[in-house]
């Protein structure tokens, strides 16, 4: 399980960056934390056409609805209408953002440096460890997020 730390530091995304005026509660970084991993395995696995992804779904399907629907919650507890929309319009977002970052790299060794992300997100990120990443994850990066305020 170590290996799945140690990619961490490959999601170059930052969230304050995407949420600047948004306040988020642990769960809700844990959870956009997982969303920001999820969106860049989907990239990385389409642009190396690799069954990584695929794999990740199938074995982490609960573990995603989970981080969507806090994703949904975050945005609704933020004052959106349509909260469902607004996490289908974030995911779109980070998804353009990651092919545009990747976008002038070359196929091949983008591929060869994404390998291990791609072999850990597809092989070895089961749902029990995708949450616990999510926690470690949402711990490393809680600086760059606004925290709400506590009732």
């Amino acid at each position: 399980m170590r290996s799945v730390f140690v990619f961490a530091g490959v999601l170059s995304i930052t969230a304050s960056a995407v949420h600047a005026e948004e306040c988020f509660t642990s769960v809700d970084i844990e959870a956009d934390q997982a969303i920001l991993y999820q969106t860049e395995l989907m990239v990385v696995s389409d642009i190396c056409r690799n069954d990584a992804y695929v794999s990740f779904l199938t074995r982490n399907t609960d573990a995603i609805r989970y981080f969507q629907k806090q994703m949904i919650t975050h945005f609704a507890r933020g004052g959106s209408s349509d909260a469902v929309g607004d996490l289908d319009t974030y995911t779109t977002r980070l998804a353009n953002q990651t092919m545009l970052r990747y976008g002038g790299a070359p196929t091949a060794s983008l591929c060869r440096d994404k390998q291990t992300f791609m072999l850990t997100g597809g092989r070895y990120l089961d749902e029990p460890t995708l949450r616990q990443w999510a926690v470690s994850q949402a711990r490393a990066n809680v600086g760059k997020y606004r925290i709400c305020p506590v009732p």
